[in-house]
Formats: C-alpha cells, sequence, structure tokens
C-alpha cells in the first residue's frame, strides 16, 4: 500500500506525489482544470515524462485518475472554485 496525500497549494492550486511522481491540478478558468504530470522541465517534455491533461470538472478528473477521489470535496462548489472546505489536506491509504 501506498500513502498519498493531497495538498491545496492555493486557492485553486493542489499538489500529490505518487508513485514518485508529481502530479498539479489547477482550475484556469472556464470551467478547465489542468491536470499536469511529471516536473515541468524542457528535458521532460522531450523524454515524454511530463504532460499536461484538461478536463472539465473534477469528477472527470476523478474517474480517470483515481489517486485524486475525494478532491471534489476540498471545494464547496465547483462553481465556487475559490472556496475551500476548512480541511486543506487529504491523505489516505492506496492498495
Amino acid at each position: 500500500m501506498a500513502n498519498t496525500s493531497i495538498s491545496q497549494l492555493k486557492d485553486n492550486n493542489f499538489l500529490m506525489h505518487s508513485k514518485g511522481v508529481e502530479k498539479r491540478l489547477e482550475y484556469i478558468g472556464n470551467n478547465i482544470w489542468l491536470l499536469s504530470i511529471g516536473e515541468n522541465k524542457l528535458k521532460n517534455f522531450r523524454d515524454g515524462s511530463f504532460k499536461s491533461i484538461r478536463f472539465n470538472n473534477l469528477r472527470e478528473v476523478e474517474l480517470e485518475y483515481p489517486e485524486w477521489k475525494g478532491i471534489s470535496l476540498m471545494c464547496s462548489s465547483e462553481k465556487e472554485h475559490n472556496k475551500p472546505y476548512p480541511s486543506h489536506s487529504i491523505a489516505r491509504t492506496m492498495s
């Protein structure tokens, strides 16, 4: 089992390390969430170890990337992205 946790960096910016890989999720506006996987460096773009994926809502993120399950609970509403719940970190055990 591996421990993963979601940390809130800013109002609309979240970070997780899963299987040794950094994953960032950020709301960029117009109902678009951007998931960045890997470290954002030119070398990583070239070798394919960094990618960014756009999602229309947090439920899509949770369905496609199960390690992000619970991220929608950190925001009080998908229309009010700036109002996170008082708990700014979710820790859980993944199998």
